[in-house]
């Protein structure tokens, strides 16, 4: 080997060493003030959070079975006597946030709905009874207030979610299971999630920071200690938590919880159109240079829009210089309008950009929703709240008279039907290729049905489509 190759594999030893015994060496340690500050942020966030948040048990009476009903007969015979019951109580655990010194609560609306006996316990064990003031099933938010007022009582600083941001570091504080004060940790994952079938009006905060049963109501805080949402569900298979949480932006949970303080219901804004999304192949025929808005599809005879000059056709781009995204973004801009106020729309009709000026009407002036379609029956096992179909219905979903189904009401969360895509206001038309009229039809063709999926037809808007029901 020449001298000037050994020479330099030497050089490339020495190098490689002192590299090696670099990375060895530990680095310097963090300064003590320095690390106990790193060591102990959250903490001492927790610590300041933690007493804002309260658990909440409810009790209510359950209605008492009427004697000789199908479920006594079945089970008993029509021997069983028919004697009064006393009817069982039942009790449910969730959480709230104090928003106020002088005692309202912010929580959710399952989480209080039909109670009849509420306990607040605050952070440090003390325990009160509390009032319903008022509640909103559409965002499922409600308001409760302690009915004596303690002292010193810890309030929650209000933010904004609007400008919160996906990837931001959040706590969420509330009682899981019977836990309470519990705190866990996570990011935003995502903003204004929607059509997930959980309240009539969805804008979602998505987080990963556990959310268990028992979490509902507590809150969702950014790491400047203040309050961006109400936690009040969770997308899971198991029932547990599986990395998707909801919240509710407290932007909207704060408007809502200011409308039932002041007059112990929510004003919600009307403009009376059916509205869509606006999808790739919709844009190209409109000749739209990207995908945004809220197509109308309908006009209400009589409405605000009418009287407003809007049309069919016409595709919503903003309202009061807020823009419109999409169909879900409109539809929260007009309800937290309110009744007799002056918006100015910007459409498109025809290629053409054009302003309007509507009035806002109120949604307590609209037509009877398909909300209030008749008495419900739950399929507990797929997961739907089903109502059977009138004559109202079918005028609203544009059905003809011979067309028949049932109307979903409600679709609960983490359900065989959910999974499947199953919506409310869908109409189930068809179960495993047999037609459905009622809702005993339906109940009937399900428990003859045998194996694990059931195919359904449903009709959704104006289109039809199968879906798949996969039973657990």
């Amino acid at each position: 080997m020449s001298r000037n190759k050994i020479k330099l594999l030497s050089v490339v030893v020495i190098l490689s060493v002192g590299f090696v015994l670099a990375m060895a060496k530990p680095s310097r340690p963090m300064e003590p003030n320095n690390l106990h500050e790193y060591r102990y942020a959250l903490a001492d966030l927790a610590d300041h959070l933690v007493p804002v948040v309260v658990s909440i048990k409810t009790e209510s009476k359950a209605k008492a079975p009427a004697m000789g009903n199908f479920w006594e007969q079945f089970f008993f015979g029509h021997g069983f006597p028919s004697e009064p019951r006393q009817a069982p109580r039942t009790q449910g655990l969730g959480s709230g946030v104090i928003v106020s010194a002088d005692g309202y609560i912010l929580t959710n609306n399952h989480v209080v709905e039909n109670a009849d006996i509420i306990t607040v316990t605050l952070s440090d064990q003390r325990e009160f009874k509390a009032k319903i003031v008022g509640t909103d099933s559409q965002t499922d938010v409600a308001v409760i207030r302690l009915e004596k007022n303690p002292k010193k009582l810890p309030v929650a600083k209000m933010g904004h979610s609007k400008i919160l941001r996906v990837g931001e570091q959040v706590l969420a504080i509330g009682s899981p299971y019977g836990l309470d004060h519990t705190v866990t940790g996570g990011i935003v994952s995502a903003k204004g999630v929607h059509n997930r079938g959980i309240t009539s009006y969805e804008n979602f905060i998505q987080t990963d920071a556990a959310i268990n049963p028992g979490n509902s109501g507590g809150g969702l805080f950014n790491l400047a200690g203040e309050l961006v949402g109400i936690n009040t569900a969770i997308l899971s298979r198991s029932g547990g938590f599986q990395g998707i949480g909801f919240a509710i932006p407290i932007d909207l949970a704060s408007s809502i919880m200011d409308d039932l303080i002041k007059r112990g219901k929510v004003s919600r804004g009307w403009l009376g159109v059916s509205i869509q999304d606006v999808d790739p192949k919709i844009a190209k025929a409109l000749g739209l240079d990207k995908i945004h808005g809220a197509l109308i599809s309908e006009v209400f005879e009589g409405s605000p829009a009418q009287k407003g000059g809007l049309q069919s056709g016409d595709v919503i781009l903003a309202i009061n210089n807020t823009k419109v995204s999409d169909a879900n973004v409109l539809r929260h801009e007009v309800a937290k309008a309110k009744a007799g106020q002056k918006i100015i729309v910007k459409l498109l009709r025809q290629g053409k950009e054009k302003k309007i000026e509507v009035v806002i009407g109120s949604r307590e002036d609209a037509p009877e929703l398909l909300s209030d379609a008749g008495e419900s029956v739950s399929s507990e096992e797929l997961g739907l709240e089903l109502a059977n179909l009138d004559d109202n219905v079918r005028r609203q979903l544009k059905m003809k008279k011979n067309e028949n189904g049932v109307l979903v009401r409600s679709v609960k969360e983490a359900s065989p039907a959910q999974a499947a895509g199953v919506l409310a206001q869908d109409v189930i038309m068809q179960v495993s290729n047999k037609v459905v009229q009622s809702v005993q039809d339906f109940e009937k063709v399900v428990k003859q049905s045998k194996g694990k999926t059931l195919m359904v037809l449903v009709k959704r808007g104006a289109g039809r489509l199968f879906l798949v029901i996969e039973r657990e």
